[in-house]
């Protein structure tokens, strides 16, 4: 059973209860994410509560009801992820549907349900959280920009060009049996990404079968040539601002991409939508086709995180940040690397014996630093979402000591990452 927190909330005393969300729940909870948000929200909301996900179970909502009125005035869910970072599996806890009653904002409900879900991400061994939305709200709590997100470019349907008949290629709805070489090839794809979201044969399974009402509700088609299966194409099946947003697209030649964007071409017609988004990472060959086309670029936005352990996070790294010391000048470095995190006024010490970081640990004190920053330059810097000479460069605060700067360089490159949504 989900254990009952009792204790005051907000600012009228002990008639609000924050706690975990069981069975009873469900209906409550659909419909207040309907209300808050949007119906297809809810519908959602249902999929994960019915435990149609298998890494979200209805205690990994967290609610908040007024027990004079009888009504829930707050929810928020924790969904488990897996993130691969260069080879290194990473637990991660995405913070969703956060949403408040409009007149039980500004009350602290959004920390209480952090409150709670810092023992979650404990229980879970998260090294890192991550959540979409607004930046002001989560950047108080702890979440900086770190991992790229949605973005991609924009093309008309009138931009898409008629490819040469290929009578051999055919374009179909996925169907169940086709779900293990989708597995396969989405694993094919992301192999050149640092950074990027793991998804096996279950998650699959549970986006596929999500109910067509749902928020996060795909289409997916299957590319396919003399039987045998050549790519795919995911869509969104709401869609917005008059196009059909293109979230997953896997193929391995220019005229089987050609192929796909006339045949998302068709669809988006059919559909009496304008235009067509491609919502991929920036360095994917149809991003750079699409360009050539005459589509508009979009401005990525990105996954925020938060850190909550440093030392468990670059100790679980480690693995990679020894490889690429091993790969430069420093494979046979020895010597010790102090960041600096000046708003916390505490160093995190890497100390790097032969080649290879010995012992990471995490101390009070300012003194001896070979690179000092805030924590939101760090979690950018540590993603590898930027490289230390840009951040420097927009960022007076941060400053590294040029005998640091090479080894800083090395250990933390900017890197080619995208999480494809697993939820």
């Amino acid at each position: 059973m989900s254990s009952v927190i009792r204790h005051p909330v907000g600012d009228v005393g002990s008639k609000w209860i924050q706690r975990s969300a069981t069975a009873d729940d469900i209906d409550r909870i659909a419909t207040f994410n309907s209300k808050v948000f949007r119906p297809s929200v809810g519908v959602w909301a249902r999929e994960l509560l019915c435990c149609n996900h298998p890494l979200v179970s209805i205690s990994d909502f967290s609610l908040v009801e007024d027990t004079v009125a009888g009504n829930i005035i707050s929810s928020m869910c924790f969904i488990q992820q897996n993130w691969m970072f260069e080879g290194i599996l990473l637990n991660v806890g995405q913070v969703e549907l956060v949403g408040t009653d409009e007149a039980y904002r500004g009350r602290g409900l959004i920390r209480t349900h952090f409150a709670w879900l810092s023992d979650r991400l404990k229980e879970h061994n998260c090294i890192i959280s991550c959540v979409q939305g607004t930046p002001t709200l989560y950047q108080k709590l702890g979440y900086h920009f770190a991992v790229p997100l949605k973005g991609g470019i924009r093309l008309q349907v009138e931009q898409i060009p008629e490819p040469q008949p290929e009578p051999e290629l055919m374009i179909r709805s996925c169907n169940a049996d086709d779900l293990v070489e989708l597995v396969t090839s989405y694993n094919n794809t992301i192999q050149n990404l640092g950074i990027h979201s793991v998804r096996d044969l279950a998650l699959w399974r549970y986006q596929e079968e999500q109910d067509i009402e749902s928020e996060h509700a795909y289409e997916t088609f299957v590319l396919v040539r003399s039987g045998k299966h050549e790519g795919y194409v995911r869509i969104a099946r709401h869609n917005k601002s008059k196009a059909i947003t293109v979230r997953e697209l896997v193929i391995k030649s220019y005229p089987d991409l050609q192929a796909a964007l006339a045949f998302i071409r068709d669809l988006a017609l059919i559909r009496e939508c304008t235009a067509v988004v491609l919502q991929l990472p920036a360095s994917h060959p149809a991003i750079n086709v699409a360009s050539y086309y005459g589509g508009q670029s979009i401005p990525s936005f990105a996954w925020q995180v938060h850190i909550p352990d440093w030392v468990k996070f670059f100790g679980t790294i480690k693995p990679v940040l020894n490889r690429r010391l091993s790969a430069s000048l420093l494979k046979e470095y020895s010597g010790e690397l102090g960041i600096l995190l000046s708003e916390m006024q505490c160093i995190i010490r890497f100390e790097i014996v032969g080649g290879e970081i010995s012992v990471i640990s995490q101390e009070e004190g300012s003194d001896q630093w070979k690179m000092k920053l805030t924590v939101p330059l760090l979690v950018a810097l540590a993603m590898g979402y930027r490289a230390r000479k840009e951040l420097e460069s927009c960022h007076l605060e941060m400053q590294t000591r040029d005998e640091a700067k090479y080894a800083i360089d090395i250990l933390f490159p900017q890197t080619d990452a995208f999480v494809y949504e697993s939820y």
